[in-house]
């Protein structure tokens, strides 16, 4: 096993690059980094930069929970949106909490924001929807329209959660 020296000097580039989605950041794709923990390995990868590195990461096992906050990023990047996605509705009841927290968190960047009504409008729990509940109040049009189709969706898939009309 890699020792904790080992496993920060093969993270640590990685990690320096911001933004995922926005390209500005000036740091070009990492090459592949020998990492012998498979879910450091697989960090790496999905923080790569490299679209078709992270859809084989997001496509290549079902997300551990441990993966999901290194995810979560990926729904600003369009060229690999739909496979994070995907990836996150299939985690969706075990992270609820998470995603709603990123929904409701006014300095979440805006296209993670919007995005994340997507996931959880496949998961029909009351968690979920009252989350997305709360995200009506953004204040971008964009989150609220989209909160309010998941609303409509989970109410589809679930017809016992219903909005309390004294809300």
């Amino acid at each position: 096993a890699p020792s904790r020296g080992e496993i920060g000097t093969a993270v640590t580039p990685v990690e320096q690059s911001s933004g995922i989605g926005s390209g500005d950041s000036g740091v070009v794709s990492s090459p592949a980094i020998p990492v012998q923990d498979p879910v450091v390995a697989r960090i790496v990868e999905l923080r790569s930069r490299d679209s078709e590195r992270v859809r084989t990461a997001l496509t290549s096992s079902p997300l551990t929970l441990t993966l999901v906050p290194h995810v979560l990023p990926l729904l600003a990047w369009d060229e690999v949106v739909s496979e994070a996605i995907k990836a996150l509705r299939d985690v969706a009841q075990m992270v609820t909490g998470q995603l709603v927290d990123r929904l409701i968190d006014p300095v979440e960047e805006f296209a993670v924001r919007r995005r994340i009504p997507l996931v959880l409008a496949a998961c029909p729990t009351e968690r979920a929807f009252e989350g997305v509940f709360r995200g009506l109040e953004d204040k971008r049009f964009e989150v609220r329209h989209r909160c309010g189709r998941s609303l409509s969706r989970l109410h589809e898939l679930n017809s016992d959660l219903r909005i309390d009309r004294d809300r």
